[in-house]
């Protein structure tokens, strides 16, 4: 076989299992409250699914880092991508909050190995890894929606928790039957699929494929910082760190609560069919705010303007959903634009971070404890807070768009304590291995 149907069934495999990773996170976030009703928990104690999930995927990406120099990335792909199936599959049947945990930490692990080996092998095997690497998240995004059209489609509003402005929210839960339901199959399919990409890896393991593809390694040579290395302050870290945080909690509470708040939110009174149908078009808007975010920075836009403005915008957004008297139409309306920006916050902090100092000598670990990490809470917290208020979903978003907005202006004050033995680069000149990772943070 060639070199290029090599690469070509190589980048098949783990596109494919790259989008139904994202497949899985969307359709585990919009189900919680059929999960928090099959395993009899509240939303609050149900949301421990999400910080088990963060750290799994902070523990698999470490480990896959690790063994892919060491193993054959196809065969570490291939089990990997049996174990998701299985969990995939069996989610949906679980009735005890502690395997719930177990399996939800279990896919995190997953989800890191399948995001870090994959990344490898599309820098070292691509002929243009920065497009590759851009796909390879897109495809996150549109698993996410195939996730949501899913839920959708199979969704069964009696299988849900009661909200906790319902009369029947305390009082005792049904669990699911033995027998198959439709929002099983929300689940079954795509473990199927899931099922198809490991026979995919496994064929490729037997054909060799991974060695066989080759390119030279001067591919990757306009894409690295020639500037000698420059040392940030402790305190441009300090606000770079805390701006990530409230970066990702702002992405956090919307993808992880959004269905929860507008099927529950008594101002809002929707139905869960369309609070379903409503996080699709979210997920569409940061699926085009990621590419439309892209396009700038390509363009070599200031990035400072552009976070500046996105950032802005979050703010009066928020402030028209906590204060404003809105329909509920207009306000899921703002709830998508929210989405289109907040798929940019991430990937403009580390951008900007690339463009003051090298974030590939050493600090990497700001945008794991920024993002990952210090976040790993928010979604229990958060939980018992919409347990208690429903309305806590937009006060929480309000509270961390706002403090995003003014740790982002200390950061950029604390840029000119930056210890920088040349003029600063421009975000131009940033390294493919950071623009890797402003893109792959999924929290």
């Amino acid at each position: 076989m060639s070199n290029s149907f090599d690469r070509t069934l190589l980048f098949l495999g783990i596109a494919w299992v790259r989008t139904l990773c994202g497949l899985f996170i969307a359709t585990t976030s919009i189900s919680i409250p059929v999960l928090a009703h099959n395993v009899d928990s509240s939303l609050g104690t149900t949301s421990w699914m999400f910080t088990c999930r963060i750290f799994g995927a902070f523990v698999g990406g470490v480990l896959g880092s690790t063994f892919a120099k060491k193993a054959n990335p196809n065969k570490l792909f291939a089990a990997a991508t049996f174990v998701a199936a299985v969990a995939l599959y069996w989610t949906p049947s679980i009735t005890s909050l502690t395997v719930l945990l177990i399996v939800s930490f279990l896919f995190g692990v997953i989800h890191g190995l399948i995001d870090s080996i994959g990344q490898m092998i599309i820098l070292n095997h691509a002929l243009n890894p920065g497009r590759y690497i851009l796909g390879f998240h897109a495809l996150f995004t549109f698993g996410s929606i195939l996730g949501a059209l899913l839920i959708r489609i199979f969704l069964d509003p009696t299988l849900e928790q009661p909200c906790p402005n319902d009369p029947r929210h305390y009082q005792k839960l049904i669990l699911l039957p033995d027998v198959l339901n439709s929002f099983q199959y929300a689940f079954i399919l795509p473990a199927y699929a899931l099922f198809a990409a490991v026979l995919m890896q496994l064929l490729q393991v037997c054909l060799n494929t991974y060695e066989k593809v080759d390119i030279p390694k001067t591919s990757m040579s306009n894409s690295s910082i020639v500037n000698e290395p420059i040392k940030p302050s402790n305190v441009f870290l300090s606000f770079y760190i805390i701006t990530l945080f409230f970066a990702a909690t702002s992405y956090q509470v919307t993808f992880s609560f959004l269905h929860p708040f507008t099927r529950c939110d008594h101002f809002l009174q929707v139905s869960s069919e369309e609070s379903a149908t409503n996080v699709i078009w979210y997920w569409l808007a940061n699926m085009l705010g990621r590419f439309f975010v892209m396009y700038l920075l390509q363009k070599n836009y200031n990035v400072r303007t552009i976070f500046t403005c996105v950032s802005s915008l979050l703010v009066v957004i928020q402030l028209f959903l906590e204060f404003a008297p809105l329909s509920a139409y207009v306000f899921m309306a703002l709830e998508d634009v929210c989405g289109f920006l907040l798929s940019g916050v991430i990937p403009l902090c580390i951008v900007y971070a690339s463009s003051i100092f090298d974030l590939c000598d050493g600090y990497m670990w700001t945008i794991y404890v920024g993002c990952n990490l210090l976040c790993m809470f928010n979604p229990v917290g958060i939980g018992f807070w919409m347990t208690i208020d429903t309305r806590g979903f937009v006060h929480a978003l309000l509270i961390s768009c706002c403090s995003l907005f003014v740790f982002q202006q200390l950061m950029f004050c604390s840029a000119k304590t930056v210890k920088t033995p040349h003029a600063q680069s421009s975000s131009s000149s940033m390294s493919l291995k950071a623009a890797s990772s402003a893109l792959s943070i999924k929290i």
